[in-house]
């Protein structure tokens, strides 16, 4: 018990010592630099300030947003010596209120769909997807140990702890090793769950990808070159060792996480791989249904519960 509080205490601090902060002149220098250039501002706050992901708001006085985007960004990038974005936030009165952030060059769209098992109205599985900052996404499919309403729970709860966590200003990779660690330390705990979890980073297009008895992660290429991510790990809190790994994404990637529930009706893997390839032009959330659809009209009677979540991805 104490070496997993040790641990998870060790882990904290390294998270902590590998976020940086914009520097403070830069930051000076812009609101300095826009009150130079002959802008009115009205407001200027920093919400966050993480070199990463940071939030600069900014109220200006009489000016029209569409007309001065790109000359805002154009200070910004100089100013802060890194690609921005400014976003209209909202207008009152003759003010127009914008968010600076770091620029995204990578686009990402999503869909998902579960089914539950054949007998059962309520699925085992629970996913999520949401945007963790400004250039990051997360998503994530738990499959709970046994089905309906208990499985149901366990998976809930688990995505519930995975979601409040990666809402810190910790990595994900920090963020799994600490809740993977508090499992593992909770010996009289006989409620497991597997993991699918994936976070893009939208600015460089890296993919962290963690599996915790979870099944295959599908990457179809835009030239029908498909990459197959296979599990490696235990479920979630079977193993104090949480097994990571990151891959560069390409332009027009398709993305595809599934529960084990999907494989297990598939007769011929070859066909549900052509079958992918043959949807893989029609939007996520449509690919989503078509794979659901997939699976359960086989000969095979289903014996899990299904879900799956398709990202595509586009350079911006």
């Amino acid at each position: 018990m104490l070496n997993g509080i040790s641990s998870i205490l060790k882990q904290y601090k390294v998270s902590k010592n590998e976020t940086k902060d914009i520097d403070i002149k830069k930051i000076l220098n812009l609101k300095q630099t826009l009150l130079d250039s002959g802008y009115s501002v009205a407001i200027f706050n920093v919400i966050k300030n993480n070199e990463d992901d940071f939030i600069i708001e900014i109220g200006f006085i009489g000016i029209s947003y569409i007309n001065e985007k790109k000359q805002l960004e154009k200070i910004c990038d100089k100013c802060l010596d890194i690609k921005t974005t400014v976003n209209k936030h909202y207008m009152k009165s003759n003010k127009t209120y914008v968010l600076v952030i770091p620029k995204n060059n990578y686009e990402i769209t999503y869909g998902y769909g579960s089914i539950s098992k054949v007998g059962n109205s309520i699925c085992g599985d629970n996913y999520l997807v949401k945007n963790m900052s400004n250039k990051k996404l997360v998503a994530i499919i738990c499959d709970g140990m046994g089905k309906g309403i208990n499985a149901n729970a366990i998976s809930s709860n688990t995505i519930t702890l995975l979601d409040e966590i990666t809402n810190t200003n910790m990595n994900s990779e920090t963020c799994l090793h600490i809740l993977n660690t508090l499992y593992y330390i909770q010996d009289y705990n006989e409620s497991f769950s597997t993991i699918d979890f994936i976070e893009i980073d939208k600015h460089i297009g890296e993919m962290l990808i963690y599996k915790a008895g979870a099944a295959i992660t599908y990457i179809i290429h835009e030239d029908n070159n498909i990459d197959k991510i296979e599990n490696e790990g235990l479920p979630f809190g079977l193993n104090e060792i949480v097994i990571s790994k990151k891959v560069k994404l390409q332009n027009n990637d398709l993305v595809l996480l599934a529960s084990d529930g999907i494989f297990d009706n598939i007769l011929d893997i070859k066909d549900f791989e052509e079958f992918i390839l043959s949807i893989k032009h029609i939007e996520p959330q449509k690919i989503a249904y078509e794979i659901l659809n997939y699976s359960r009209k086989t000969d095979l009677i289903s014996k899990d519960d299904m879900s799956i979540i398709a990202l595509k991805i586009k350079i911006v």
